[in-house]
């Protein structure tokens, strides 16, 4: 299998494990299903290998591929954790990466895997559905476990994708999230059943995430730390028009963005803060930039923003020479 990616085919080669309570096909599925299904949809078309492990309704196959992916369907709610896993350990598959959308499912990950593989969490709506009535007291309780306090812990340095800023504030402020947060905005073209440049975006910044926590988890078991001290909730807007054009992935991390238009190369640095940018740059050997501290709007509309035009007047930034960061 790969262990190399192209920025034009993020996750290419790989295969990625998607832990869902539902897929699109469920009768019940809602914004976060059809959110997910659209991203994994455009990773299989970049050659990712997606496996979506899902609930089963009644009269649902067990076994279905819907747009490329594959579709495995067990049992209901709790039941369908140890049934997925017992079913992958049979089959004998090994993943990348594992993306969880039920903060139930990452502590079993090193048993459907047989390694230590990263996980990735997607969080796209922060209300909780009440417990059924009449349910076993003791269901309940072990549900509330997986969801809390197995949950926090197995989420611990793992990486968290929000639908918004604000969301990402939400999950801080309500859910006690501690870990990095990442902004991975929906596209826009919700009416549309074809993908546009808006969700082929959204596409490449969760493979960005997947990649940036393949990375940092090779790095802590090589005993490399990050170079960037800022937490993933600051990020920084850079611009230029003399210097390179970095790749994510490659001289920048792979959940950070690079825009061109007009001879303007256009950063938006995840993680980092102005003086973390003045080391990317200074690596970069870009001299005079204009940098400030991106904004809500930076991270949903991309780089190089709604107007792509070349940033001016003291609103923006400040110049600034790149210096040594030793």
């Amino acid at each position: 299998m790969s262990t190399e990616m192209s920025t034009d085919r993020p996750l290419g080669g790989r295969h990625v494990l998607i832990v869902s309570r539902r897929d699109v096909g469920h009768p019940q599925a809602g914004a976060a299903e059809r959110y997910l299904h659209r991203i994994a949809r455009l990773w299989v078309m970049w050659g990712t290998h997606v496996t979506w492990a899902a609930t089963r309704p009644p009269g649902a196959a067990a076994h279905e591929v819907i747009d490329g992916i594959e579709v495995l369907r067990s049992g209901e709610a709790l039941g369908m954790y140890p049934r997925t896993v017992l079913r992958l350990l049979r089959r004998g598959e090994r993943f990348d990466a594992v993306v969880d959308c039920t903060s139930r499912m990452a502590f079993a990950v090193a048993m459907i895997s047989g390694r230590r593989v990263p996980v990735v969490q997607v969080v796209h709506d922060d209300s909780r559905p009440p417990a059924p009535a009449g349910r076993f007291w003791p269901a309940a309780a072990l549900e509330g476990f997986l969801a809390g306090p197995l949950a926090r812990w197995s989420r611990r340095g793992r990486a968290v994708a929000a639908p918004s800023a604000s969301f990402r504030h939400e999950l801080r402020r309500r859910r006690g999230f501690r870990g990095p947060i990442f902004v991975v905005p929906a596209g826009a073209d919700q009416g549309s059943p074809e993908p546009g440049e808006r969700w082929e975006r959204s596409a490449r910044l969760l493979a960005g995430v997947v990649a940036h926590q393949l990375g940092g988890d090779r790095s802590r078991r090589r005993g490399t730390p990050d170079r960037r001290y800022a937490r993933s909730d600051l990020a920084t807007l850079v611009r230029y028009t003399a210097g390179p054009v970095p790749a994510p992935g490659a001289e920048l991390r792979a959940s950070d963005e690079v825009g061109v238009c007009g001879g303007t190369v256009s950063l938006l640095l995840n993680g980092c803060d102005e003086y973390d940018a003045l080391g990317v740059l200074d690596r970069l050997g870009v001299e005079d930039a204009l940098i400030r501290v991106a904004t809500w709007e930076d991270l949903l509309a991309g780089p190089q923003g709604p107007s792509p035009a070349a940033p001016s007047g003291p609103d923006y930034g400040r110049p600034f020479t790149g210096t040594s960061r030793g």
